[in-house]
């Protein structure tokens, strides 16, 4: 059954992210084998889905293992004979080109030692697979990896170093700089070449994704309710889900190897004054919001370059 068929209006806009590339050389896809792996059940399929897309529209017979025991969604989209579940054992037996986790990308953390052991004991399974990876190694990350930032800071990619494991973020930060490190360090015992994809804090139409401060916003405009916010001078960096699909087409082949990207969405490095003045200005009668000052800002996310 074609992709688009099988999904409602939003979940077919985040499959076809792929799709449209003006001048992309989509050929170069043609035949490949491309093992998916991640914690969030829900971004392992949305990668999936776009690469089955390009099937459907561009004919590359794009062969789709993911990783894990799957869904009904998975179950369904094995009936296709371009995709099939697939074991740690079965994957490192294989042959393939392209190994893609999302790791924690789009998986809202509990915070707990019990929970980073789980996943990045999972993350060391996944990840030793990509021994037979013929062509590059993808790990979708996001702004946690940089942890709380001082105010009127953005950060670019290459100033994650000075993140140490002794500071005062949070386990989400620990986390997501533990797969990041182990993948990088994977990735040169076995000279793999690399990309690594950070997201701002993911927005998206019905996704499945962790909640945020926004999720209480756009409610209560909806609604037309008031709400109070915090008066923030700190600003966050947002990344609508298609442009983190749009970018994983990128690091297939545009983007130069063994290198860190940050995927935020134009215009869309925002304090929460910035974001309750844009809502504003789109509706008017319905956005009753009230900005609170605040002598610390709190924690919603990172500001990226």
């Amino acid at each position: 059954m074609n992709i688009s068929e099988m999904l409602g209006e939003y979940e077919r806009d985040y499959a076809l992210a792929m799709l449209g590339v003006e001048d992309f050389p989509y050929q170069k896809l043609s035949g490949k084998t491309i093992v998916v792996d991640g914690e969030s059940e829900y971004m392992k399929l949305t990668v999936c889905m776009s690469l089955l897309a390009l099937n459907d529209k561009e004919k590359l017979s794009i062969k789709v293992l993911m990783l894990g025991n799957g869904n009904e969604l998975s179950e369904k989209l094995a009936e296709r004979n371009d995709f099939s579940l697939c074991s740690y054992e079965q994957a490192a037996a294989a042959e393939y080109n392209f190994f893609i986790s999302t790791g924690i990308c789009g998986l809202e953390l509990n915070g707990t030692s019990a929970e980073y052991c789980r996943i990045t004991n999972n993350f060391a399974r996944a990840i030793s697979t990509a021994k037979s990876c013929l062509e590059r190694c993808i790990l979708l990350s996001d702004y946690r990896v940089y942890g709380e930032l001082e105010r009127g800071l953005v950060i670019s990619e290459n100033e994650a170093g000075f993140v140490p494991f002794s500071n005062n973020g949070d386990m989400s930060q620990t986390t997501a700089v533990s797969i990041e490190t182990y993948f990088s360090a994977y990735a040169k015992q076995f000279n793999l070449p690399t990309i690594i994809l950070r997201s701002g804090i993911l927005l998206g139409a019905k996704a499945e994704l962790p909640q945020n401060f926004t999720d209480e916003l756009f409610s209560a405009v909806a609604e037309g309710k008031q709400i109070s916010l915090p008066n923030t001078r700190k600003k966050y960096s947002f990344t609508y889900l298609n442009e983190v699909i749009h970018a994983l087409l990128y690091a297939f082949y545009e983007f130069k190897e063994n290198s860190v990207f940050n995927v935020i969405s134009r215009n869309a490095t925002v304090s929460v004054g910035m974001l309750a003045s844009m809502i504003y200005d789109i509706y008017p009668e319905f956005a009753k919001i009230e900005l609170a000052a605040c002598e610390d800002d709190p924690y919603y996310g990172t500001a990226m370059n």
